[in-house]
């Protein structure tokens, strides 16, 4: 993969979000079979992984989408861990 400097950023802000009381929820979408784990390629992107070390450390929770992916469609086909869920809650804007 290639560094991303908006990656880490993003990451950066969401652990400041989570310090500031809002639910921070990072997602990678997996579009490829056979994939059983997420690791920062800290060789190629020393930042990135870094950032997202901090992150997760901070409590900033992650979930990976696994796809389906066709030439005409990308279909969900699971969700790890498969205890968290997006939640949405209109009363409180910051969860």
């Amino acid at each position: 993969d290639a560094p991303t400097i908006r990656g880490a950023r993003h990451l950066y802000e969401l652990t400041e979000a989570l310090s500031q009381g809002y639910d921070s929820v990072l997602a990678f979408v997996i579009q490829m079979e056979g994939v059983r784990e997420v690791l920062p390629n800290t060789g190629t992107d020393p930042e990135f992984a870094k950032a997202l070390s901090e992150a997760t450390n901070a409590g900033v929770r992650q979930i990976n989408f696994t796809c389906r992916v066709e030439p005409d469609c990308l279909e969900i086909t699971g969700f790890d861990p498969p205890g968290l869920t997006p939640r949405l809650n209109a009363d409180n804007p910051k969860v």
